[in-house]
């Protein structure tokens, strides 16, 4: 993403995308899931995800 354009730099939500999520745990304090997908960017570029991460904790 280091050389893309300003106009690269918003992607997804309204402009489109198609991701999925895996949640691989789930507790009252704590989140982790793996996502991988595609959002369509303002410019018409796409960003591919291969092998997302996120992790959430109290």
């Amino acid at each position: 993403m280091g050389n893309w354009s300003e106009q690269d730099y918003l992607c997804g939500s309204m402009m489109g995308f198609d991701m999925k999520v895996r949640v691989t745990k789930a507790t009252s304090s704590e989140v982790e899931a793996t996502f991988s997908g595609t959002l369509t960017c303002a410019s018409g570029q796409a960003m591919v995800i291969t092998d997302g991460k996120f992790y959430y904790h109290e």
